[in-house]
């Protein structure tokens, strides 16, 4: 009788042992998944700054602004996962802003910038729209939305670190 009982044990523990194999497997394919995913990410990083920084500034020649792209504000914000803000190359006072805007068209990204000092955000425009569509969308946008993003702008650019560039 205590070998049918050994027997039933050896089974169990070799069924549990197959089974902990193809969980661990399991896992090991999600793990390696996710960090090909995470590595493309952050691979991916730095070309999708400078995108950014190529559209902020071919906006600021169309509208013949005179400001450019310099130092990335990190900003610690919920919304900072829909807003971007460089400081100006020529005056760390004025910040341009890229942020997601909702219209009745979808999100676009609308382009702000916000002087510290006099404290005044300015609607530049919406990037990545061109011709009729344009100016349905900025016509729907242009009074809740940018009024909105105004009044909020100050108060996400207050929560940037300061002293960033003094870090290094």
């Amino acid at each position: 009788m205590s070998d049918i009982h050994d027997s039933d044990e050896t089974g169990i523990a070799a069924y549990n042992k197959t089974r902990v194999m193809k969980f661990g497997i399991f896992t090991l394919i999600v793990v390696v998944l996710f960090s090909i995913l995470l590595l493309f990410t952050l691979l991916s990083r730095n070309s999708w700054n400078e995108g950014m920084v190529d559209q902020i500034n071919a906006m600021m020649e169309e509208k013949e602004l005179p400001y450019k792209t310099g130092e990335l504000d990190r900003l610690h914000s919920s919304i900072s996962l829909n807003c971007i803000s460089y400081k100006d190359a020529s005056n760390p006072d004025v910040h341009l802003v890229l942020l997601r805007t909702p219209t009745l068209y979808g999100p676009f990204p609308a382009l702000y910038v916000y002087d510290e000092k006099s404290e005044l955000v300015d609607f530049v425009d919406l990037l990545l729209i061109d011709g009729k569509s344009k100016d349905a969308v900025v016509a729907s946008a242009k009074n809740m939305q940018v009024q909105y993003w105004q009044n909020r702008i100050p108060l996400i650019i207050n929560t940037a670190d300061k002293n960033q560039g003094e870090e290094k």
